[in-house]
């Protein structure tokens, strides 16, 4: 999960300000499910592999609803092709996510 654990990374260093974080030392816990990790790779991959166009990009991340735990999260088709993080570094409008949202906000209050 490169995507996942540079965010990791990055939090820990940045935020917290770890020091030494890249000699280890450390042992940290995460909420990443690895099958669900594993799936979340094979589906972004299965939607490219037959992609002529080395720029398509895609992004992916489960969240657990009720405690708000990321369970996988890819940040795009390939890493070593591409570090930039499409879940958590891209800028980009809401438009369709909203409408599973909106969805069960109806069934919620109209049912």
């Amino acid at each position: 999960a490169p995507y996942f654990v540079e965010h990791v990374r990055s939090l820990l260093k940045n935020e917290h300000r770890l020091p030494h974080l890249s000699t280890g030392g450390y042992t940290i816990y995460t909420t990443i499910d690895p099958s669900l990790q594993t799936q979340a790779e094979a589906e972004i991959q299965r939607a490219f592999q037959n992609k002529s166009r080395q720029f398509d990009q895609a992004a992916m991340v489960s969240i657990e609803p009720h405690t708000g735990h990321v369970r996988s999260l890819v940040g795009g088709v390939n890493y070593t092709l591409s570090e930039f993080n499409r879940v958590t570094q891209a800028n980009r409008q809401p438009g369709s996510s909203f409408k599973t949202i909106i969805s069960w906000l109806c069934k919620c209050f109209y049912h």
